[in-house]
């Protein structure tokens, strides 16, 4: 589904306007008002281009079933970003993209999040921070589902050793990668 190595992660309306210019098909709004949301993806759409809502990083909407449902119905999104189980299934449910949160602390706590994937069965998993590439090799062995890293990208060497390690690609709100 993502052409390119790079997701643009969009955390303001300067940002949204270098993602419409860019090669980019795909973004993730992130640290925006609500009120402004369904105007970006409107804006978007118009473009032939698509926008995954990071909801558990939205002001005025809340992270649950109830707020993924409206993200989907009423402000169009193409898919939703989480780290709450029942986001994930809400986008499964209606049938857009799942992009399921992990955050790698501790062996014990991967464990447990690469269980939770299998059981959601999200279309993509998004580890955090991305530079723990590393441990890539490791988790595909026990999940079938595509990896993609956020968190910590500050060069296109990061980036490369990501893909390298496995991943599809990178979230990154740093428009100099872009």
């Amino acid at each position: 589904m993502f052409k390119n190595s790079i997701i643009p992660a969009v955390k303001s309306i300067k940002g949204f306007e270098v993602f419409l210019k860019s090669e980019y098909e795909y973004c993730v709004l992130m640290n925006l008002h609500l009120s402004v949301l369904q105007r970006l993806v409107e804006k978007a759409h118009a473009q032939g281009k698509k926008c995954l809502l990071h909801i558990d990083l939205i002001n005025g909407i809340t992270s649950d079933e109830y707020g993924a449902e409206y993200a989907i119905q009423q402000i169009k999104v193409d898919g939703l970003v989480s780290t709450k189980s029942s986001v994930i299934k809400i986008a499964r449910k209606k049938k857009v993209v799942a992009i399921y949160r992990v955050f790698l602390i501790d062996n014990h706590s991967l464990g447990r999040s690469l269980d939770r994937v299998n059981e959601l069965k999200p279309d993509y998993v998004e580890i955090l921070p991305a530079i723990a590439h590393k441990v890539i090799p490791r988790i595909k062995e026990k999940i079938q589902v595509p990896i993609v890293g956020g968190g910590l990208i500050s060069s296109r060497d990061d980036i490369k050793d990501c893909t390298d390690s496995g991943m599809i690609g990178v979230t990154t709100s740093d428009t100099d990668l872009w």
